[in-house]
């Protein structure tokens, strides 16, 4: 574990002890963690069925450019009918096949965070938004449940 893990960790663990709520971003490598306060608006937005720490602002949707870019369908039948040959080898029996969609707006990435009707969303100044319909992780009666294979958008 390198000292960045163990910082995040340490972060973590004291927020836990203070029962102070944070909201954590980790990379699939681990090399850029991110712990946030969960109140700290200026960086973060969230929203949850439950909760949010935003106030919703309507954003304006005249003059909209909206354009999306996924991948061709040769390229997503390509790798479709790997996933199905490694499926019918044994190799896995779940899999989560996504592609990359490029997307033209003219909207910013908090307006985007503000007009989406998803019960999932989050926004990182200057950063992303991410938003889904399904729940990735639940904390209920001191239980934390996580649903890994997720619909994010």
């Amino acid at each position: 574990m390198n000292a960045i893990q163990k910082e995040t960790i340490r972060q973590m663990n004291e927020y836990g002890a203070k029962g102070k709520p944070f909201v954590f971003i980790i990379d699939f490598d681990f090399e850029k963690p991110l712990i946030l306060e969960a109140d700290d608006t200026s960086r973060l937005h969230w929203k949850t069925p439950e909760k949010s720490n935003y106030k919703l602002v309507e954003a304006s949707q005249e003059d909209l450019l909206w354009s999306i870019h996924p991948v061709g369908m040769d390229v997503y039948e390509k790798a479709f009918l790997t996933v199905q040959q490694h499926i019918h080898q044994g190799d896995t029996y779940l899999l989560n096949l996504t592609m990359p969609t490029a997307v033209e707006s003219n909207l910013s990435l908090e307006q985007i965070f503000q007009v989406s009707n998803a019960p999932y969303k989050l926004w990182l100044k200057d950063q992303f938004v991410c938003f889904s319909p399904e729940i990735f992780v639940r904390i209920k009666d001191g239980i934390i449940s996580s649903f890994p294979m997720k619909g994010t958008i």
